[in-house]
């Protein structure tokens, strides 16, 4: 009797995570290569342009280099799949037998966090769930933390997915095709979810869990707001689908997908607490008159498209924003038009302001040049997936504060501005002072490269670099330490290879 190919060690490791995470496509990590089997490779063979073949015999086989994951991630993502990332989480030449692995994360179309699969609109997942005649929603960008409540009508749902950025709409199991005919956006995913997760109870545990509080009245919501249960299922969601825990990754270091942080424990501490917009103050764009207006998107194409749109004359490369933060924002003004004159006239004092002062205008400017992206910067953070280059970015956004309030200041269409920029920039000062003195101008890529502290802060990294540069001198200090400590003249220091 032939043996099952799918028998064996690292195969059996194969299965039991993709039965655990149904509806995904797992890429495995072995050795230098993220590897897919079975029905998975063949589908990835072509979606992404693998070379399929097989092994063990009779098993499809296609396979990625672990340098390449992020590029391939994009293009499966992009096509509507979710990608279960698997990584080895134990140095290989400590395993005895098989390497010990783990699911790090799940990547979806809205739950991207990290800058290479990311553009500059936002990637929002959204629970929805019928209550009455209408629905009950929560939506989550999970790049910045930002956490939105909404009720819909039977006719309007589909606005609220358009105007949020909604890319990935969770449904209990039940609601798939009433969900899925009310909302139409353009490459929008739906993802079935366990109907008790949208129960109130469960719903208000995870809630009451995420955020460390014992009622949910300090935020607004009474214990029967419909928009509890979808608010919990996102939650619930985002905890399995990003490893969240409350211990550090076991062999984290080992768990190299693209998160350079992964050893640190990862939380969602910075969601936001959720809560409903104040649409009384705005303009009421459905999406209809979204699509129709080409005020994100364009009709033509596939609609994804932001170039010819209104959002595009701001966000296109020869545009007037150059910061993601602003090119959001605008994006979130336009969608949704201030509708009460003292608010529209504050915005009219602000812009008139920078435009009858064109040296602070250009201040303001320069200190917004290339701004680094705080925002998802500290949602890397939490998640433990930031980069060297991350952490010394942030650094440099938060310097560029002082800069931007001095170019301001003395302007009261920017007095409410101006306070809370000083009161971050008193909170986080230091942390800018502390990365600054810790870190090095030019960090690596990667924090496997080496070289992101500085020489000098920590003794015993020093020394480990001094062994690293140069042993040679290291052992001839250390030999002439031990002579004169122990009178020891004819004292010989070496080394040999023992393992």
């Amino acid at each position: 009797m032939a043996r099952d190919p799918y028998d064996t060690p690292a195969m059996r490791q194969f299965t039991r995570f993709k039965a655990e995470h149904p509806g995904c496509v797992l890429f495995f990590r072995m050795g230098d290569f993220y590897e897919m089997f079975g029905d998975d490779a063949v589908e990835m063979s072509r979606v992404l342009g693998l070379t399929l073949t097989e092994r063990p015999k009779g098993v499809p086989l296609a396979g990625l280099p672990h340098h390449q994951l992020h590029n391939y991630l994009k293009k499966a993502i992009d096509a509507g799949y979710r990608v279960a990332v698997c990584d080895q989480v134990q140095d290989p030449k400590d395993a005895k037998g098989v390497v010990e692995r783990a699911v790090t994360r799940v990547v979806s179309a809205g739950t991207l966090v990290d800058e290479s699969l990311l553009g500059d609109d936002p990637a929002a997942v959204a629970a929805v769930a019928r209550r009455g005649d209408g629905w009950a929603g929560a939506a989550v960008d999970l790049s910045t933390g930002r956490f939105t409540l909404f009720q819909a009508g039977s006719d309007n749902l589909a606005e609220h997915i358009a105007r949020l950025g909604v890319r990935e709409l969770l449904h209990p199991e039940n609601d798939a095709e009433d969900s899925g005919e009310t909302a139409t956006e353009p490459g929008l995913v739906r993802t079935p979810r366990p109907a008790w997760q949208f129960r109130p109870d469960e719903a208000r545990g995870a809630l009451l869990g995420q955020f460390g509080v014992a009622t949910l009245e300090g935020f607004g919501l009474a214990d029967d707001d419909p928009a509890v249960g979808p608010a919990g299922a996102v939650v619930a969601y985002l905890i399995e689908t990003q490893s969240v825990s409350s211990e550090p990754t076991s062999g984290g270091k080992w768990a190299t997908s693209g998160g350079e942080f992964q050893g640190q424990r990862r939380t969602l501490a910075h969601l936001r607490p959720p809560a409903y917009e104040n649409d009384s103050a705005l303009c009421r764009l459905d999406a209809v008159s979204l699509r129709a207006l080409e005020v994100v998107r364009t009709i033509r194409g596939d609609g994804r498209d932001a170039d010819g749109s209104l959002l595009g004359l701001f966000t296109s490369e020869r545009g007037l924003l150059h910061t993601p933060m602003g090119r959001r924002l605008i994006r979130d003004w336009l969608c949704r038009p201030l509708a009460e004159v003292p608010a529209i006239e504050a915005r009219q004092r602000a812009v008139a302001t920078l435009v009858g002062d064109q040296q602070a205008a250009a201040e303001v400017c320069a200190a917004l040049d290339k701004m680094p992206d705080a925002g998802r910067i500290a949602g890397r953070i939490a998640l433990g997936r930031a980069t060297p280059r991350d952490i010394v970015a942030l650094a440099d956004a938060l310097e560029r504060l002082g800069p931007i309030r001095s170019a301001l200041s003395g302007a009261p269409a920017f007095a409410g501005i101006d306070a809370v920029l000083g009161e971050t920039e008193a909170m986080l000062s230091t942390l800018a002072d502390e990365i600054r003195a810790s870190c090095v101008d030019d960090p690596p890529a990667t924090l496997r490269q080496g070289g992101l502290i500085r020489d000098g802060v920590d003794e015993s990294l020093d020394e480990a670099r001094l062994l690293q540069r140069d042993a040679g001198r290291w052992l001839a200090e250390y030999q002439t330490r031990l002579i004169e400590q122990h009178d020891l003249p004819s004292l010989k220091v070496g080394f040999n290879k023992v393992f």
